[in-house]
């Protein structure tokens, strides 16, 4: 049901922002920034803006702590996917927050505030340090709040050493597992 409402958003998002334009929209454009085309993203934002709008997305999360538990309760409120309720989060937040999914194999996508470090892209591969690998390949619980965890386990450049970070894990669709990853603050600092 919720994909259904997000995907006519979208192709409502090309009626307006595309017109006269031939497009043809495959079901992995739809949702995300995956690889997508610009006029892709362009339909998906418009459809995310049209389904949870900022002034109501924006006073149902209020002061609240970024977590997939907010996101579910959104994706809910709003009948929309937990991703696309993450997504909005991560594009509305006040603080630098990414959304990552990966199989077990690689990363497949990764979603990031425009306040995120340009320094910082994620490891193609989980790192056996995080959450998201005990999830993805055992029986762990999901952690559905955020939890300290080091940030070289997620970013495996030099860089990492400089910021402190914290995650929410969760399943995601077709055997992935969805990272939602803040920077607490730059290392070292109180």
């Amino acid at each position: 049901m919720e994909r259904g409402r997000f995907s006519l958003a979208h192709e409502i998002g090309h009626w307006q922002m595309h017109r006269g334009k031939v497009l043809f929209c495959r079901s992995e454009d739809i949702g995300g920034d995956r690889g997508s085309t610009t006029v892709e993203r362009v339909a998906n934002r418009y459809a995310a803006g049209l389904l949870m709008p900022a002034y109501l997305f924006q006073e149902f999360c209020g002061h609240r702590a970024i977590t997939f538990a907010l996101a579910e309760e959104l994706a809910t409120a709003f009948r929309v996917s937990r991703t696309a309720a993450a997504i909005q989060l991560v594009d509305r937040a006040d603080r630098p927050l990414m959304l990552v999914c990966h199989s077990r194999v690689k990363r497949e996508w990764f979603h990031k505030s425009s306040i995120w470090p340009d320094e910082l892209w994620p490891s193609d591969e989980l790192d056996t340090r995080s959450r998201a690998f005990d999830i993805q390949f055992s029986n762990k619980p999901e952690s559905r709040t955020m939890l300290r965890v080091a940030a070289d386990a997620w970013y495996g450049r030099a860089a990492a050493s400089r910021y402190e970070i914290r995650e929410s894990i969760v399943r995601g669709g077709n055997g992935t597992t969805l990272s939602l990853i803040e920077i607490v603050k730059p290392a070292g600092r109180r």
